[in-house]
């Protein structure tokens, strides 16, 4: 029982930590809070910087309470040449905007949701659907 909780508990460590560029250890998966808080800047740079536009305001939106990985975004958007509220403004919520320019957690509110129409093909072998 020990050794399986033991084995458990290092498969865990594991698997939330992330490899480094400098073959450093960083705390966390890649883009969450305390990998953020612990990889170096040079990875940090090239994590955001990778991200098409659409995925970092989605970060964005993921971490509206997390002012570090915020700041981060934000780092990566003036990069590209795009406003610092460029997130804000696709996202058309002022509130996290507001909120998230602060150290003061905030609870984001869901997605509302969209009604998805989808059209189904027959084939040979298989069908095929598509959803607008």
């Amino acid at each position: 029982m020990l050794k399986s909780i033991l084995a458990a508990s290092i498969v865990i460590a594991l698997t939330s930590c992330s490899t480094t560029s400098t073959g450093s250890v960083a705390v966390g998966m890649k883009g969450s809070k305390f990998w953020n808080d612990s990889a170096p800047k040079q990875d940090i740079v090239a994590y955001y910087d990778n991200m098409r536009l659409p995925e970092l305001c989605l970060a964005f939106k993921r971490h509206a309470a997390h002012p570090v990985v915020i700041r981060n975004i934000t780092e990566s958007l003036v990069r590209r040449g795009e406003s610092e509220d460029r997130c804000f403004e696709l996202l058309g919520n002022s509130s996290i905007a507001e909120t998230s320019r602060t150290s003061t957690p905030v609870d984001v509110p869901p997605a509302q949701p969209k009604t998805v129409t989808c059209t189904s093909y027959p084939g040979r072998t298989m069908v095929q659907t598509y959803c607008n």
